[in-house]
């Protein structure tokens, strides 16, 4: 059995590792995937509506209406695309796409689907949307939803089963439906204010609408200066796009202007427009341009000011003199005794007094208890005991004469009989 040693065994591993990527088929990775959506702008008397490139759509209960799709493949591959839509929910007042499929979908049919996109190709197709006879009068929304997927197959002998790797891609665009009459989703919006924005160093005019229609709208125009303090030429025109506005809602645009644009009288002429639909308006404002992100800088000021002071307090008490100082310290630490031990001189005295109170109160009530003991007492002898102590008396004095009546013989007898003995 030979053995591979320095060089030899460094190419077989290299010769392994290179072999493994030639001679195995590439799988498909998430980032090879990618279909590109546009919507075509329709030039149908709805043109207020679906004149943009919105998938915007308004049909009668049991009409029906179209739009025109393009997609378009990714250049590395072949995909398979399936259309479907989603339900948009709200979150927040912020559209999401929900993993619920559209109440609408049953009114939606594609001219393709499930197909294969073939990489580098672009494909156009229709959607049609038929609203049944008892469809409700109103607005719905939705997302339509364009996923893109490759399976990729890997084989081999031995002990090693199939194995499936399959990767998806998905895009997401916006639907709105009006089911009913046309002139009920007529678009109806306002320009209603501009006001100086200052960003930092960049200035802005800010553009107020007000959508007041049932259909939603993303307006662009256009805005003039001319300052009415200077004779001068007028300013402009500055474009100007919206972002989707929802029914019944109220939005602004942020216009970017020249810096050279200084606060006073100006005048402001605006246009916007949603597909056929223009508003104009003309405003004489006094601009001052505020600060967006004044609070910002607010927090900025505040924060550098207590460092300031921080600092300064650090700075003081690093550099001061420390005598003065300790002579400082040393008489506020003894007033603070001084006054600590007032305070506990003060609340000892007291509870002292408290204490003392108690115990004259006891004391008190002790003393009353023994007087009412000893009066009883008193009483109770005073009038058992008294003719007991005269009997008593008169027994003793009985007894005293008894005994000395007796002692007399025994003494003469005693001395007669030590007469004899003599």
């Amino acid at each position: 059995m030979s053995v591979l040693k320095g060089d030899s065994l460094r190419k077989f591993l290299f010769t392994t590792f290179v072999g493994s990527f030639l001679f195995l088929p590439q799988l498909a990775i998430a980032g090879d995937l990618g279909v590109g959506l546009r919507v075509i702008p329709n030039s149908s008397a709805a043109s207020q509506i679906s004149g943009n490139t919105k998938l915007w759509f308004v049909v009668k209960q049991n009409d029906v209406t179209t739009r025109e799709l393009v997609l378009t493949g990714s250049n590395s591959m072949d995909q398979l695309v399936a259309l479907s839509l989603a339900k948009l929910q709200r979150i927040d007042g912020e559209p999401a796409i929900s993993n619920d499929a559209s109440e609408i979908m049953p009114w939606v049919e594609f001219s393709e689907n499930n197909f294969i996109l073939r990489k580098n190709q672009s494909k156009t197709l229709t959607m049609k949307i038929a609203p049944p006879k008892d469809a409700k009068s109103g607005s719905y929304e939705a997302y339509l939803i364009v996923n893109a997927s490759d399976p990729g197959v890997y084989k081999s002998s031995g002990k090693i089963t199939e194995a499936v790797i399959k990767n998806s891609a998905r895009v997401a665009q916006p639907v709105f439906v009006g089911v009913g009459d046309y002139e009920d989703f007529v678009v109806n919006f306002e320009i209603t204010d501009v006001d100086g924005i200052k960003n930092f160093q960049d200035k802005f005019l800010r553009v107020y609408l007000d959508n007041q229609g049932k259909t939603p709208i993303s307006p662009s125009g256009q805005l003039q200066l001319k300052n009415m303090d200077f004779e001068q030429g007028t300013l402009g025109p500055f474009p100007f796009y919206s972002a989707t506005i929802s029914p019944d809602s109220k939005a602004f645009i942020d216009v970017p202007i020249p810096s050279s644009v200084n606060p006073g009288k100006w005048k402001v002429f605006v246009s916007a427009s949603q597909g056929n639909v223009t508003e104009t308006r003309e405003f004489e404002k006094n601009l001052t341009f505020t600060n967006r992100f004044g609070f910002l800088g607010a927090a900025i000021r505040g924060v550098v000011l207590v460092l300031g002071l921080v600092l300064a307090l650090w700075a003081y008490r690093t550099l001061r003199p420390r005598g003065d100082l300790d002579t400082q310290l040393s008489l506020m630490t003894k007033r603070s005794r001084r006054n600590k031990n007032r305070m506990a001189d003060k609340e000892t005295q007291a509870l002292i007094a408290r204490l003392r109170e108690k115990a004259d109160a006891a004391e008190l009530k002790a003393s009353r208890l023994q007087k009412s003991v000893v009066k009883k007492s008193s009483v109770k002898k005073s009038t058992k005991k008294k003719p007991s102590r005269k009997a008593v008396g008169s027994s003793l004095k009985l007894a005293k004469k008894t005994t000395t009546r007796k002692a007399t013989p025994r003494k003469k007898v005693a001395k007669k009989k030590a007469l004899n003995r003599k």
